[in-house]
């Protein structure tokens, strides 16, 4: 399934917050154990190829702060360094990638976790890469039927 970067670090946002590592540790069924790991090995993965590009562009056009390590101010708005910079993180943000998952049914979870409450973050999460993979099966789907209509 593709995602883009900024997908990536939504699901494992720089804040340490992490819904579906959070959810995955207090245990899962199975198979639904087996998709998320898999899926945060891909996000960690992947961030761990395109985080050293971003902190490369934060170098490249932010200004060290005096005093505080790892810190950079960004450009100010308005200004020509603020457009390239905004230009490139956008590109860098919109980049696709692959990962692995399989749709999960959240009806199902729920039944199959009893008492255990399941945070709105992860149903959210989850929800979304549900969205997206069904439009990429609908997607794969027309893709035939534009090739037969073009014979």
């Amino acid at each position: 399934m593709k995602l883009t970067v900024n997908d990536l670090y939504a699901m494992n946002p720089p804040d340490g917050s992490n819904p579906l590592k959070e959810t995955y540790e207090t245990g899962l069924p199975f198979k639904v154990s087996m998709t998320i790991k898999r899926l945060m090995d891909d996000v960690t993965k992947e961030i761990g190829i395109v985080d050293p590009e971003r902190i490369k562009l934060v170098q490249e056009y932010g200004k060290p702060k005096k005093g505080e390590e790892n810190l950079y101010d960004l450009p100010k708005p308005g200004t020509k360094k603020f457009k390239e910079w905004n230009e490139k993180i956008f590109e860098l943000s919109n980049t696709l990638v692959e990962v692995t998952y399989s749709p999960i049914d959240l009806d199902k979870l729920a039944d199959d976790m009893g008492d255990k409450i399941i945070k709105g973050a992860f149903i959210s999460v989850v929800s979304d890469l549900n969205k997206i993979h069904e439009q990429e099966e609908e997607a794969k789907k027309e893709k035939p039927k534009e090739k037969e209509l073009a014979q």
